[in-house]
């Protein structure tokens, strides 16, 4: 069984299922504690390495380690981990993936999360910048490249300092787009530009009418990540699309994209009101993403999710908080929600029991009327359900503090982040 080498190199959260040896990277493995592996693929609290009798790692069901028959890591069917060239699994002298300082890397291929520490940016303590999702060693393809909006946010991209390295439009194969001194090639399918590029991340730009078939082919090529930038995309487009994309981590539809200041941007969020800093935030809605970045722009921010307001998306708040709460270079949370659906109540119930970092949160749509939508297709109140002053309560009880305005919610992270530790409101 041959180990495959993840793009994502752990962004996924461990959701993808690929089992990469990169993601183990983002895994310490210490001889003298019980360590385990998370994601699904893998079998969760099972002793890994160090441990007397670890013979139970397995990876998509199949034993990877210390069975009989089963390939050994470092030969031709598996992949050699290696610190600073030193082989790591199966030495007596190494038991663990991260030694001190060192950086962790697959043999043959190119390091997902070893990017150098720039001046402003959050670095870990192995000496690598982190974020979630997104980082400056993402390779970035835009599905409608060619066309005008594609072309307009491509050249956005590119000046913040993202690596877009292809574009795909059907029937336009073999062309190029030129962006100032940077020419961009142009494939006829994802596949041909995963094959030739090297590219990780989708973005698409693509009319509501193809949007569907557009991520469906990203999905198929098993594309890591696929933001979905198309607004008005059928609901059951979106339904198919997320069922087959059981390889890829969907964000949207209907969505701004993310950011990660100071390394890269995948979709519409301006790189230019804020920087990098140490506050995660994840929202429905990409006006609001863009305030609250700039009312915290002298705090900055690791990454900037917006995961759209169509009542079917792919990446939740949920999916966002627990890469937020494993990321070393977060230290807060702002979460924005608005009227519909239950969303908000769920992330509340997630956040009271799997989160130890501070989060505040706001809700849009406290004076919407019922029965209306307001913007977004799953901004609708029916009764009492959705109302933002239920999710305000839900979220509260939950010990995040709510802000009625997104002014309110900027002081409300500055005096959490003035705290030692998260307070219920």
């Amino acid at each position: 069984m041959a180990i495959r080498h993840c793009r994502v190199a752990g962004a996924c959260g461990g959701q993808c299922g690929r089992a990469s040896l990169r993601c183990l990277g983002m895994v310490w493995l210490r001889a003298l504690e019980v360590p385990w592996l998370w994601g699904r693929g893998m079998v969760t609290g099972a002793p890994l390495l160090g441990v007397k009798g670890a013979l139970v790692l397995r990876v998509m069901g199949a034993p990877l380690l210390g069975v009989k028959g089963a390939p050994v890591m470092g030969s031709k069917d598996a992949p050699l981990v290696e610190v600073k060239g030193v082989p790591v699994l199966g030495s007596i002298v190494a038991p663990v993936l991260r030694l001190g300082e060192a950086l962790v890397r697959g043999s043959g291929g190119r390091a997902g999360c070893d990017t150098a520490p720039g001046d402003k940016a959050s670095v870990h303590e192995s000496g690598y910048m982190m974020a979630i999702f997104l980082t400056k060693d993402s390779r970035v393809l835009v599905q409608g490249m060619t066309g005008a909006e594609g072309a307009r946010h491509t050249a956005r991209m590119l000046a913040a300092g993202t690596d877009v390295v292809a574009g795909v439009t059907p029937g336009k194969g073999g062309t190029s787009v030129d962006f100032g001194e940077r020419r961009v090639p142009v494939f006829g399918t994802v596949a041909e530009a995963m094959a030739e590029t090297g590219a990780d991340v989708s973005v698409v730009f693509v009319p509501p009418r193809f949007a569907g078939a557009a991520v469906e082919e990203a999905a198929e090529a098993e594309m890591p990540l696929c933001v979905v930038i198309t607004e008005g995309v059928p609901v059951h487009d979106t339904v198919r699309f997320l069922a087959k994309a059981r390889r890829t981590r969907i964000i949207g539809p209907n969505c701004p994209g993310l950011i990660s200041p100071g390394q890269a941007s995948a979709g519409i969020v301006p790189a230019d009101i804020t920087g990098h800093g140490r506050i995660g935030l994840v929202s429905k809605s990409g006006t609001l993403t863009y305030q609250l970045m700039y009312e915290l722009r002298d705090l900055g921010f690791s990454t900037a999710v917006g995961i759209g307001g169509d009542p079917v998306i792919g990446t939740t708040h949920i999916d966002c908080l627990r890469a937020f709460e494993e990321d070393p270079a977060t230290d807060a949370i702002v979460m924005i929600g608005e009227i519909g659906g239950d969303a908000e109540e769920r992330a509340a119930a997630f956040v009271e029991a799997n989160v130890t970092k501070p989060v505040v949160a706001y809700v849009a749509g406290f004076t919407a009327p019922e029965g209306k939508t307001m913007g977004h297709a799953g901004a609708i109140v029916s009764g009492s359900s959705g109302t933002a002053q239920a999710k305000k309560s839900a979220l509260e009880a939950a010990g995040v503090k709510v802000g009625r305005t997104p002014s309110e919610t900027a002081r409300l992270m500055r005096s959490v982040l003035a705290r030692p530790t998260r307070e219920a409101s």
